[in-house]
């Protein structure tokens, strides 16, 4: 019998994690230009991510889990975003914070890498997306901007990739 904590995924799940990362830096990367966002090492994420915790953050590092992005409810606020940056730097995580808090906690390039955007987007969503990913570029020209696409709706990569193209790279 399997027994999985709360901080063990299943290999096709940490597999799409770890695709999901990857692609999305990726594409950042490839559609920064010059001075935008440069992704500095290969990651591995994990999902949800946990209460802002020191327990729960070293637990994340002892994982192997090596970036972290704020979509669910455990942080919501800049109080909470400030947490996490201070637990993703003293356990050597790389973080997408939440993005109440893109006024206020710059990306640093080691800890913070940028902010969390939006979780599976539908295609009308988009739009409105591409407004954001514009708004953190103009503020933060070198921080990421996670759109975690994995997911939505079974639809294949290639069609997942035709409604957020012409928006947001």
């Amino acid at each position: 019998m399997l027994h999985l904590s709360p901080l063990s995924f299943p290999p096709a799940l940490l597999l799409c994690s770890v695709c999901a990362t990857a692609t999305a830096a990726a594409a950042a990367t490839a559609t920064a230009g010059g001075g935008g966002w440069r992704q500095s090492q290969f990651v591995v994420g994990g999902g949800p991510d946990p209460p802002p915790t020191a327990s729960s953050y070293n637990n994340l590092a002892g994982a192997g889990v090596t970036f972290v992005h704020a979509d669910t409810d455990e942080v919501t606020s800049v109080a909470a975003a400030k947490t996490m940056a201070l637990l993703c730097a003293a356990n050597n995580l790389s973080c997408a914070l939440p993005l109440v808090a893109a006024g206020t906690i710059p990306p640093n390039g080691r800890s913070v890498w940028g902010y969390f955007v939006r979780d599976e987007p539908k295609g009308r969503d988009f739009p409105g997306l591409a407004s954001q990913v514009a708004g953190i570029r103009k503020t933060h020209p070198t921080a990421l901007s996670f759109i975690n696409l994995l997911g939505y709706a079974n639809m294949s990569a290639e069609a997942t990739l035709s409604l957020c193209v012409p928006f947001v790279l």
